[in-house]
């Protein structure tokens, strides 16, 4: 009977360490998720500014110097006057050029934009860039946990802002950057100035994480405090492209505004939601 127990035991406790992993590090580098960002862009010399959207994804991978890299593709709304006027580098890579290789191992994440395998081809490897060393951040910064789908995932505070397991970089209102680009700051040229950070990940039409940064009212389209039939008339003007397209009132972050959106909104003006 002693021995029945044993056997028992060491069942249950396998059990429980396999739902820990299931529950455990999960790769920031993964297909089927979307970075959802902005940008904001400003010409000290013109006066031009807008606020660009832009998306973040990794789709397939490929070998460089022997070791496998997933590409990152950007695709954004930005429009040829922004691509004109000082952010070329970064915001005009084709949809079908990858804007970075990027690889993951042991809580690692390495690399290397695109520009740099344009020129060096398989050498690239050698001028890879560490952007998280989350084992590192465990044992810096304070750490606690975050619901990402299902996931209890870590994350680390340092300097006011957050890098999560499976998210990466979650910039405050007071520091720039995205998932390839953490902790930028602000890049100033001597004729413009820039400023960019995440809004959200999602995938397959569900928001996984949202920045607890960013002041978010997805449903209130003109900020006015109230849900109403204003708000329903502004996201089918977006819908119609009379109006330009904004992230917060993107409802599931599928990058365009849809009948799914409007009906989101009113649900919450009547109650339902």
């Amino acid at each position: 009977m002693k021995k029945f127990y044993t056997i028992m035991l060491a069942v249950l406790l396998g059990g429980i360490a396999a739902q820990a992993q299931d529950t455990g590090y999960q790769p920031l580098v993964r297909e089927g998720v979307r970075w959802v960002n902005q940008f904001h862009h400003e010409n000290l010399e013109n006066g031009f500014e807008d606020d660009i959207l832009y998306y973040l994804e990794f789709k397939g991978d490929t070998l460089i110097g022997g070791k496998n890299y997933t590409k990152c593709y950007m695709t954004t709304d930005a429009g040829e006057e922004v691509k004109s006027d000082g952010m070329v580098n970064y915001f005009t890579s084709s949809s079908n050029t990858p804007c970075a290789y990027v690889r993951e191992q042991d809580s690692k994440v390495w690399s290397i934009p695109y520009v740099l395998f344009e020129v060096y081809g398989d050498r690239a490897t050698e001028l890879e860039s560490l952007i998280y060393d989350f084992h590192e951040l465990g044992t810096e910064c304070a750490v606690s946990f975050v619901n990402v789908n299902g996931v209890q995932c870590r994350q680390f505070q340092r300097d006011g802002c957050l890098y999560v397991e499976s998210i990466g970089y979650v910039p405050d209102k007071n520091h720039w950057g995205d998932l390839l680009n953490p902790d930028s700051g602000v890049s100033t040229g001597m004729i413009y100035s820039s400023t960019w950070m995440l809004y959200a990940i999602g995938t397959n039409g569900m928001i996984l994480y949202r920045n607890p940064f960013y002041d978010w009212h997805p449903y209130d389209v003109n900020s006015d405090g109230n849900v109403n039939i204003v708000d329903v008339n502004l996201l089918i003007n977006m819908m119609l492209g009379k109006r330009r397209y904004n992230v917060a009132t993107d409802m599931n972050l599928n990058g365009e505004i849809d009948i799914a959106d409007i009906n989101a909104v009113i649900n919450v003006m009547l109650g339902k939601q």
